[in-house]
Order: C-alpha cells, then sequence, then structure tokens
C-alpha cells in the first residue's frame, strides 16, 4: 500500500515485480478515490502491455447503487434496477448505433431470474436471450438459448431426491418425457447421465450417443477408510475401447497424481507446479493467497487487478487483457485488438461476445459442469472461462478463487477449506456444486450459491483483506486431519466423545457444548433444580439462587395475597353497601308496588340488618390486612405498604359499596331480579372499577414516594 485517507481508505497500491521476471519486471501502481460513503468512485490504471493508462469512473444512484461506469469511454451508460435493488437493465457503450442493453426479469414472488435478454441497434432480434424454467424447489428444470444467428438450444435437467443432477441433455421439444436419443437437438446436441452415492460421490457417468455409450465408473476407498471422498480411479468404457485413469492424494487431501501429470504443493495449500513430460506449468502467489504468475512452456502471465499481462516466451513480446467490472461480473474485455462486451450465463460463464467496434458476435457452450461443448470460437478474448475462472490451458483445470477445478470429473483437485454443517451435501470435500451445476456455481472455490446471486462485496485486491489460502489443517475438520489409520481413529473418538457423549446429556445446545462446558452446565443446573422454581433466571451459586428464589416466591405470594385481599374487601363491601341502601330501596318499593303487586314486594329479603352490616365490617377487616401483607411482601416498607393498603381498601370498598347500593335499587324495580340480585352485580362491577382505580392510585404512589 502506498497511501491512505483520513478514514483509513487506502488510496493507492503498487505490486513490484523483480528483474528476474524479464520484461514484466517493473512496479505497476494505481490510485482510488472515494466517496463520502466509502465507495469507490474511482480506479487509476497504469499504461501495460499496450493498453494505454486508464481512470474507471463508478457513478451510484440515491441508494448507494451502481448506475455507470466509464474511462477511455462510456462502458456502461445507464442502469435500471426492481423495486426490491435487482438489476433490471443496463445499457452498454455510449455510441450512438453501438449500444447494447442487457435486461432482466424475475419471477413473482419467488425472485428467481426467468429471462435474460441481449439487445442491439442492430436488429429487432435480440442477439441472444435465455429463458429459465425451474421447479417447485428453485432447481433449473429448463434452460432454452436463442440467438439469432444459429438454432434455438434448449438444455433439460433430471434433479433426484437430493437434489443432484441425474441427467442433462439437449432437446428438440419442450424436455416432455425425458430423454431419449430421438429426442436430442440444437447446435450442439448431447445427453449425459450420473449416479451417486449417499455421501455425494459420483459412481457413473454416462455419455449417450448414436453410435454407442460411453460409461466412466468412478472408484473410491471404502467408507471407513482414510479419505473416503478422494477419487482413486475412472475406468472408462465405450466404442472407443477401455482405459482406466488414476488419482493419488497427500495427507491433506490434495491431489499429486491424475492422468499423465504430477501435481506439487506449497506449504499454504495452493497448487505450486503441474508436471506433463517435459512440459511444467508452475504457479506464484502473493502474500494474501491470490494467483500472481503462471508460468507454461509457451509464456508467463502476470495476473494484477483486473488485468493479466502475458510474455510469449518465444517472442519476448508482453501483451495486456483488461477486463472491467460492473455490479459484480465482467462486462466487457479489452485487448490490444480491440473492446468486447461479454455476455454471461446465469451462473457468470461468458457465453457471448460482441466487437464493440464491429457488433460481431461469437457464441461458446459448455457441459453443466464447465466442459467446452460444441465447435469452440476462432478467438476468444481473455482467459475467463467457466463462472468466471482463468482457464490453465495446459492443464486442463480452471482455476477458481481458492482452489483448481477439474470440468471433466466436476471435482475439485482439493479438500474444501470451509465446511459448512447446515448443508449436508456441501460437506463431500471435493464435489461441485452440491453436484448440482445447472441450479448452483461455486466461483471462488468456497461456497455452493445459486445461479444469478450476486456474489459477496469483496474489497479490491489492493486492499488488505484476508488471505484466501486455505489454513493450515485442523482436526476440527474431519477431512483436513491427517491420513493415518491410527490418527483418523483417534481424532473422531474425541470428538465423538464431546459432541455425542458429554454434551448430548448435559448441553443444551450439544454443538456449542465441549466436555468440560458440559460439566460445568450440568452442575449449575443441578444446583439450580435444587434450589430455583426457573433454573434459567438463577445465578449458579446457592447463595444467589435462595435469594432470587425467595424474591419470586414473594412476589407471587405479593401477587396472590394482594387479589384475595381485593376479594375479601369486596365480600365486605358489598354486604354493608346493600344494606346501607335497603331502607331507601324498601321506601320507594312500597311507592312502585302500592298498586300492583304486594305479593312480589313482600317476598324480597331485607338486607337492612346487624348481621349483614356486621359480617360486611368483618370481610373489609380481613381484606385489609390481606392487602397490607401482600404489600410488604412485594418490597414496600410499612409506611408505603400502610398507604398503598388505605387506598386500595378505600377505593375497593366505596366501589363495592356503591356498585352493592345502586344494583339493589335497580333490582328492587324489577321483581324478577331483586334486591339481592341486584346488589351482587353492582359489588362486582364496583369492585372491578375499584381495583383498576387503586392500581392508577398505587402507580402514583410507586413514582412519587421518597
Amino acid at each position: 500500500m502506498t497511501g491512505y485517507d483520513a478514514r483509513g481508505q487506502v488510496t493507492g497500491a503498487a505490486v513490484t515485480i523483480p528483474a528476474v521476471e524479464g520484461a514484466l519486471a517493473g512496479r505497476y501502481e494505481s490510485t482510488l478515490s472515494y466517496n463520502d460513503v466509502g465507495q469507490v468512485t474511482a480506479v487509476t490504471l497504469p499504461s501495460v502491455g499496450g493498453l494505454p493508462a486508464e481512470t474507471l469512473q463508478t457513478g451510484y444512484d440515491e441508494l448507494g447503487l451502481p448506475v455507470s461506469l466509464s474511462g477511455l469511454m462510456t462502458y456502461v451508460e445507464s442502469t435500471g434496477y426492481t423495486n426490491l435493488a435487482e438489476l433490471g437493465e443496463y445499457i452498454l457503450g455510449g455510441e450512438d448505433g453501438k449500444r447494447l442493453q442487457q435486461s432482466y426479469e424475475y419471477e413473482t414472488g419467488t425472485r428467481r431470474l426467468t429471462v435474460s435478454r441481449t439487445r442491439d441497434e442492430v436488429s429487432e432480434t435480440p442477439p441472444v436471450e435465455r429463458s429459465f424454467t425451474y421447479d417447485p424447489a428453485g432447481n433449473l428444470k429448463k434452460l432454452v438459448t436463442a440467438a439469432r444467428d444459429r438454432v434455438t438450444d434448449t438444455q433439460c435437467f433430471a434433479i433426484d431426491y437430493l437434489q443432484r443432477l441425474t441427467d442433462a441433455w439437449t432437446a428438440n421439444d419442450d424436455c416432455a418425457g425425458g430423454p431419449s436419443l430421438d429426442k436430442l437437438g440444437g447446435p450442439a446436441l448431447y445427453w449425459h447421465s450420473y449416479t451417486f452415492d449417499k455421501v455425494g460421490n459420483r459412481l457413473t457417468e454416462t455419455w449417450h450417443d448414436a453410435t454407442g455409450d460411453t460409461t466412466r465408473t468412478y472408484a473410491y476407498p471404502a467408507a471407513e477408510s482414510p479419505q473416503p471422498h478422494a477419487l482413486r480411479s475412472v475406468t472408462q468404457t465405450g466404442p472407443n475401447g477401455t482405459r482406466t485413469d488414476t488419482y493419488e492424494y497427500d495427507t491433506d487431501g490434495n491431489t499429486t497424481s491424475r492422468p499423465g501429470q504430477t501435481l506439487t504443493w506449497n506449504t499454504e495449500g495452493n497448487l505450486e507446479s503441474v508436471t506433463a513430460g517435459d512440459d511444467v506449468t508452475s504457479f506464484l502467489y502473493d502474500a494474501e493467497g491470490n494467483r500472481l504468475i503462471r508460468r507454461d512452456p509457451a509464456a508467463t502471465t502476470l495476473y494484477l487487478s483486473g488485468t493479466e499481462l502475458r510474455l510469449d516466451t518465444k517472442t519476448g513480446s508482453v501483451s495486456g487483457t483488461r477486463y472491467y467490472a460492473f455490479h459484480g461480473a465482467a462486462v466487457a474485455v479489452r485487448t490490444v485488438t480491440g473492446l468486447n462486451w461479454l455476455f454471461n450465463d446465469h451462473h457468470g460463464t461468458g457465453e457471448t461476445v460482441i466487437n464493440a467496434d464491429t457488433q460481431q458476435v461469437s457464441h461458446r457452450l459448455h457441459l453443466p459442469y464447465g466442459a467446452p461443448r460444441g465447435q469452440a470460437p476462432t478467438a476468444w478474448p481473455g482467459e475467463k472461462g467457466f463462472v468466471g475462472g482463468t482457464m490453465d490451458a495446459t492443464t486442463g483445470l480452471t482455476h477458481l478463487g481458492a482452489r483448481e477445478y477439474d470440468p471433466l470429473t466436476g471435482r475439485f483437485i482439493s479438500v474444501d477449506p470451509i465446511i459448512n454443517v447446515d448443508d449436508p451435501q456441501q460437506m463431500h470435500g471435493y464435489a461441485y456444486a452440491n453436484n448440482n451445476p445447472a441450479s448452483l456455481s461455486d466461483p471462488d472455490g468456497l461456497e455452493p450459491r445459486p445461479g444469478h446471486k450476486k456474489p459477496k462485496t469483496k474489497k479490491p485486491k489492493t486492499k488488505t483483506k484476508k488471505s484466501s489460502a486455505k489454513p493450515t489443517p485442523r482436526c476440527g475438520n474431519p477431512r483436513q486431519c491427517d491420513g493415518s489409520n491410527a490418527k483418523i481413529a483417534k481424532d473422531a473418538k474425541k470428538m465423538k466423545a464431546r459432541a455425542t457423549k458429554a454434551a448430548k446429556r448435559y448441553c443444551s445446545n450439544p454443538r456449542q457444548c465441549d466436555a468440560k462446558d458440559a460439566k460445568k452446565v450440568k452442575a449449575r443446573n443441578a444446583a439450580a433444580k435444587r434450589k430455583c422454581g426457573n433454573p434459567r433466571q438463577c445465578d449458579g451459586s446457592n447463595a444467589k439462587i435462595a435469594k432470587d428464589v425467595k424474591k419470586m416466591k414473594g412476589r407471587d405470594a405479593a401477587k396472590k395475597l394482594g387479589t384475595a385481599g381485593s376479594v375479601a374487601a369486596a365480600l365486605g363491601a358489598g354486604p354493608s353497601g346493600a344494606a346501607s341502601y335497603d331502607k331507601t330501596a324498601d321506601k320507594w318499593k312500597k311507592d312502585w308496588w302500592a298498586s300492583r303487586d304486594a305479593y312480589t314486594y313482600r317476598k324480597e329479603p331485607p338486607l337492612n340488618k346487624p348481621s349483614v352490616k356486621w359480617s360486611g365490617r368483618g370481610l373489609g377487616a380481613v381484606g385489609a390486612a390481606m392487602t397490607f401483607n401482600s404489600n410488604v411482601a412485594g418490597g414496600d416498607n410499612l409506611g408505603k405498604a400502610a398507604v398503598k393498603t388505605g387506598v386500595d381498601v378505600a377505593t375497593v370498598w366505596a366501589g363495592a359499596k356503591a356498585g352493592a347500593g345502586l344494583g339493589a335499587l335497580a333490582g328492587s324495580f324489577f321483581p324478577v331480579v331483586g334486591t339481592a340480585a341486584g346488589a351482587f352485580v353492582g359489588a362486582v362491577a364496583g369492585t372491578v372499577a375499584g381495583i383498576f382505580a387503586s392500581q392508577a392510585a398505587n402507580g402514583w404512589i410507586d413514582s412519587a414516594w421518597k
């Protein structure tokens, strides 16, 4: 790094190549600028390999989404997004008559990509248009690619119950009825079938053809042997005869031998060299684990940020290739011969290029696992291939971020440095994209993701970031453990004892506990169970638990006692209120019923009796005592408890008494109800009103009490 701004953001970076690299030697500098929210707005690139110096400027909208890209020319003129901030369209180029539009359509609800369309200003027929059909689980069932200069390519995909690709074929129909030789069609027809075992190892691959099927059978070590996922051999039988290819590995699971090649690895787990006879291809990496230099018999290639410099071994000439990325994918590529627009499939594989000057369209096709399909174009700008990875022609491998990938076997040649325990299929150390390459991709060699999903934002290569190199093997990941039987057995025994026995018995979440933690959890839970009504709310010490329990029980008792006190007060106030109003009710009843129904009036039970009054007063006193004890148990001091008790009793008593009296008075006018029933109903209503009033008053007392 050559500079930082006040926010600590990198403003300059340089890569220095020593003189031993010949014409590639030198210092390559770049600078960066940012907006107020820390987004990169400008990147200045040096003049290299016949490419001029250039400052790339990125524009953003008010939501911080990229909308434009310019440099020597306008690369992205404008961009449109959906209401969900999905990429809807962008316009490439700024010259009239030569603009191109790339647009996307999505399925309502699921937001799966349904149409990807490229338009130009030459013809109403798009140069290329792709449409996608999915099953209910989101797996791609059909991909139709229509191009105006060739026949339509319809690819069909069949998935098993573990969402693994079992059949892929090009159809001359709508994929109905499954694959058969008489239904194959398209510009580069094929039909491949696959079978797998339950752990994700590919068992067979069959290439169906009118001249006869070719079957490739894959062999692995026994299930309980070291490295059970490591491919050992592939036996191919068919019209062209039989042959067997073998593979070997080191103790870390890196491939050391494959058909016709010997491989070596550095201490960080990166591929160091591939030897095929007398030809050697070697690789050099920077401190962050990114590929820096590739040396093969024909050339030495230097990889800078977005730029490739190729030194021809015979001529000594250096030629450059510069990629222009927008919204996470390359949209253009510049070489010394000119600029080409790049259009990708749903996984980021460039399958169409259009020359920016001549508008000439070129296509290339791939099989689901990335091997070339059909006739390749005579020329293709740059080395980017399957899912945007770097194609190594001399090795037959594709460089995908952290690992090297073999499209012929559909496997990486080293184990996955990241394990996702939530995805059983991903736990296979070598399989590409969970064996579902039509629906998933793995462009960085770390984790499969659905097609057309925007990759996670990554810092530019010039910024400090964590190394993408694989970590030193640890036995927390059994796939990276020592290969010996004794070591594996020992590791497995330890992990099983921790995760299965101790944690499962004692830990509320076994995946987060080891044996030592589980023992502590067991002790805490036992103590809590003895002392605490709710162990999860108690401290582990006995003293604290006892104190917590006492408080909890006190609060529970206070709540019950307060409720009982209110009921008792109401029981006392009700009869007393009814008795107080009975005399008045009696007089009104006489006047009302004098000329009507004397028998009904005389039937009413008298309430204005000393026994009724004194029973009410007694219950009221009991209610007051219970309410006082409730307040004390709830944590109030004696003074505060007395004040709150007075308020409680007064409001509940007054409410119940008034309600009972008014109920008795109202009931006296209706013989069917009567004074007794009216008093009861009125007392209940008055009690409820009194309780609400007392709660409001007590709340004010709590806040104002000092």
